[in-house]
């Protein structure tokens, strides 16, 4: 390998979106992520930056996952983006 090798950049894996909540400028979203044998990622997205992520061995945990904190959002305020 020369001294100057770089790889090439890696391709984000693209997410399965689930919810949109927006609070004055901001926009919160939440995403699930497959990793096939390595599980499901929830991911939460503030203004498109990552916010908080969590690896889960099924898709239905990390699904259960999401909604919590989709009610959390609720309860503090956030409101359900129209699309």
């Amino acid at each position: 390998m020369l001294w100057n090798y770089q790889p090439p950049p890696i391709k984000p894996r693209d997410g399965e979106p689930l919810w949109t909540m927006t609070k004055g400028a901001k926009t919160l979203t939440c995403e699930l992520r497959y990793h096939g044998e390595y599980g499901v990622e929830t991911l939460v997205l503030l203004d498109g930056e990552l916010y908080v992520g969590r690896r889960f061995p099924t898709s239905a945990l990390a699904l259960d996952e999401a909604m919590v904190i989709y009610a959390q959002c609720v309860a503090h305020g956030w409101l359900t983006a129209v699309t």
